[in-house]
């Protein structure tokens, strides 16, 4: 019989099979664990790995959102001071007639500097990555598209400015014994097209960015460089025109004949004064001559039966008149429509066709005379800038009182301005001071030019040189005061004006607009030639004025007083304007003031603020005009 073994060892199991013993301490020299002793430490070690995991991450998270934060407000400092370069360049290349090259080249530097700072402080690979992330992300794209476009005008369109500025300088612009120099021009004209080209572009660029959740900062900034593009674009542009019209147009291809004629603000037509003399000027690679002289009135005469008028053109207003004389084709204030008539005019009784029409008042050869040698016209006269005005609209008439003098008034006056276009043509003056008087010409519609081409007259209607009244006005609704003369003399000499445009209150969605018009009369009652008191309709020295007053496209006129009265109107419409003519009389010493009342449309969909504009005829005085603002209705 077998003993059993103490404590249970080797201890039968009740089925017979041997069963495990527990291991005791000690039993193979390595203490023993349960499991859940063995997992606690390791759990305590993930967590302290995973605290500092988190611990690292957040800290490289707050130093990335650091790294991207200050890159961005480096980028925006960069961007802003760019922006202000953008605008200081374009001012100082807009004027060549008072441009500082070195002043323009240190801008353009410092704007290649800030911009290559702004593009590197959004481009590197952190900056990239936060423009993927969800909601701000959007601003870190719109930075950086910001300063991508930037960066690239700095870099291409900046430069190519300048030296097309450093090239094109007022002395190659101006004539020189009668010639113009076209090669400049034309060698800019590439560059100039290119850099148009790159502002459009930028343009698109930055209207495509996406401003959904744009903060504040960030979405002005895209409002400001859009702004500042805009003004850029209207330089760029052009300059472009410029580059696409000089060198064809000043017989860089072959000959071209211009029509040039001189209003006689003496005698007021809507588009300044009558057209008066004329010379036809032929252009050849920049050379300039003219070839023919003569008279509206005497030369072209009266075409009966009338020429076909262009359609739009009211009868209305101004009966067969613009299609009868020369001298009464502007009687619209259009000037592409008048200067179309007249070169049809001067083709039928000369036979020649004529590439353009050119249109220059007194006032303006006054401007382009500046700094010009006195020119000795006979009489013992001599043009100068500061006389040329009198001379040719009042002067002349004392000269050659009556109407049987007409021959050798006409040929003095065509001998004046013959010899005052000699001047400007060969160097008279300083290029600065012509460049600085055509621009004034330009700016207030005394200079004008129509071309016969249509590529080119789709050039020049974008241009102040136009003389076309817009058929669309969108955000700027123009308001026309013009006026021709009824008395059949010279009387406007002695006129002068202002003009005013006030916005009111809106009405069903449109904007009231009040007009007031206020001519004053300053001829003397007694003394004046026969033929300067013209027919006297209303008495002598009674001045008639037929006032046109053109409505904005969509806009319509309500009312027409005089000095508070109600008088007979007119009703017409030309160019999608409704137009009311009314008649005004006015003794020596006398004003009148013509009040109008309008209703435009002003829908915020077209814009939230709009700026009118008031377009009237040139003067021997420039009219004092103002036009305030308003908000769409």
């Amino acid at each position: 019989m077998t003993e059993p073994i103490a404590d249970g060892q080797g201890a039968d199991h009740p089925d017979g099979a041997p069963q495990p013993q527990p291991v005791r301490p000690g039993d193979d020299g390595v203490d023993s664990v349960t499991d859940d002793e063995h997992l606690e430490p390791r759990a305590g070690t993930a967590r302290r790995w995973f605290g500092r995991a988190l611990l690292v991450a957040g800290v490289l998270i707050l130093l990335s959102v650091a790294w991207v934060g200050w890159r961005t407000y480096q980028a925006y400092r960069h961007l802003n001071a760019a922006a202000t370069q953008v605008s200081d360049l374009q001012a100082q290349v807009r004027d060549l007639s008072n441009i500082d090259l070195n002043k323009a080249d240190a801008t353009a530097a410092q704007l290649r500097a800030d911009a290559d700072k702004a593009r590197a402080d959004t481009s590197d690979p952190l900056f990239r990555l936060a423009g993927h992330l969800p909601w701000i992300g959007t601003n870190f794209r719109a930075v950086s598209d910001i300063a991508s476009t930037v960066d690239q005008l700095a870099t291409t369109t900046a430069p190519s400015l300048v030296q097309v500025a450093r090239t094109v300088q007022p002395e190659t612009l101006t004539p020189k014994n009668g010639t113009i120099d076209v090669k400049p021009i034309a060698a800019a004209s590439d560059t100039l097209q290119a850099a148009d080209a790159a502002v459009v572009s930028a343009e698109q660029s930055t209207s495509s960015i996406d401003r959904r959740g744009l903060i504040g900062p960030i979405d002005r900034a895209v409002t400001t460089l859009q702004a500042k593009l805009a003004k850029l674009e209207q330089t760029t542009s052009a300059a472009a025109r410029i580059g696409r019209l000089a060198p064809a147009m000043l017989g860089a291809d072959g000959p071209r004949k211009y029509l040039v004629v001189f209003q006689n603000l003496a005698e007021p037509r809507a588009s300044g004064g009558l057209f008066g003399s004329y010379a036809l000027v032929t252009i050849t690679d920049g050379k300039l001559a003219i070839t023919d002289q003569g008279s509206g009135s005497r030369d072209l005469g009266k075409f009966d039966p009338p020429l076909a008028l262009p359609a739009g053109l009211s009868t209305a207003l101004y009966g067969q008149l613009p299609g009868t004389y020369a001298t009464d084709t502007n009687l619209t204030p259009d000037f592409p429509t008048s200067a179309a008539l007249l070169a049809k005019m001067y083709a039928i009784r000369k036979h020649v066709t004529v590439d353009g029409v050119v249109s220059i008042d007194p006032v303006a050869l006054s401007y382009l005379l500046v700094g010009a040698k006195p020119i000795p016209i006979g009489h013992n006269l001599q043009l100068t800038s500061s006389n040329v005005t009198r001379i040719l609209l009042s002067t002349a008439y004392a000269l050659y009182p009556q109407s049987n003098d007409a021959p050798a008034r006409e040929a003095f006056l065509a001998d004046a301005t013959a010899k005052a276009f000699a001047a400007v043509t060969n160097s008279g003056g300083s290029a600065r001071s012509l460049l600085r008087g055509l621009r004034k010409a330009v700016g207030e519609r005394r200079l004008l030019v129509w071309s016969a081409d249509g590529e080119q007259q789709t050039d020049l209607l974008a241009t102040d040189l136009s003389g076309h009244l817009p058929t669309v006005d969108g955000a700027t609704p123009v308001v026309g005061v013009f006026r021709n003369d009824s008395t059949g003399g010279k009387l406007g000499y002695y006129t002068s004006g202002s003009a005013t445009l006030v916005p009111g209150t809106c009405t069903a969605g449109q904007r009231n607009l009040t007009l007031s018009v206020t001519m004053s009369y300053t001829a003397p009652s007694a003394g004046l030639p026969t033929y300067v008191l013209g027919y006297a309709k209303g008495g002598p020295y009674v001045l008639r004025t037929n006032f046109l007053i053109f409505a904005p496209v969509d806009g319509t006129i309500s009312t027409l007083s005089v000095d508070g009265r109600a008088v007979p109107v007119v009703w017409a419409t030309e160019g999608g304007r409704r137009v009311g003519m009314i008649t005004v009389e006015l003794r020596p010493g006398a004003q009148a003031t013509v009040t109008g009342r309008f209703t435009v449309a002003a829908p915020s969909a077209t814009a939230a603020q709009y700026q009118p504009r008031l377009e009237t005829t040139p003067s021997v005085t420039t009219w004092k005009t103002s036009a305030a603002g308003y908000p769409s209705c």
